[in-house]
């Protein structure tokens, strides 16, 4: 956890979101050296948040989440983002640095206005009561959209293309 991944303004989202839904739990995951997420929350007591410190095996908590926050800017690939398009979870980014290659507001994912903690609330929110089909069809459109770009394989193949032409 570092200041560009923007926990200040996941956080203050959480807050908002769990107005509306108050049996939300959130988990936290990321190695906190720098101590910014506890300096951050230890001044809350907010039952909803779970900090998981740092994982192996982020498909662990992927499969027991309902919706990715990722308030992080100036990332060049969000990997967290691909890791939960693989795994059909829909995504919230900012809308900043290589986020919007990945996702396709509206169509694979959702993209909010940086550092706008009102509008990452606002946009989960609206995601949590969308309708099933709706819903399914965007997560389904976003797993296609990533297998077919960034999928180990085709990394492979864009790794052996590159050898090739040397």
């Amino acid at each position: 956890i570092i200041k560009r991944k923007k926990i200040d303004i996941f956080l203050k989202a959480i807050d908002l979101i769990t107005k509306n839904y108050s049996s939300v739990k959130c988990f936290i995951v990321g190695l906190d050296k720098k101590s910014i997420l506890k300096n951050l929350i230890k001044k809350k007591r907010n039952s909803n948040l779970i900090n998981v410190g740092f994982s192996d095996n982020p498909f662990f908590w992927l499969r027991n989440c309902d919706l990715i926050l990722s308030p992080a800017v100036d990332e060049a690939l969000g990997r967290n983002i691909v890791e939960s398009m693989l795994s059909k979870i829909p995504v919230i980014a900012s809308n900043s640095g290589g986020n919007s290659e990945i996702i396709k507001n509206g169509s694979t994912g959702w993209l909010f206005e940086k550092d706008n903690y009102i509008d990452l609330a606002k946009k989960s929110i609206y995601v949590l009561r969308m309708n099933k089909s709706k819903l399914n069809k965007i997560l389904l459109d976003a797993h296609t959209f990533v297998s077919n770009k960034y999928s180990v394989k085709r990394h492979v193949e864009n790794i052996e293309k590159i050898y090739f032409k040397l």
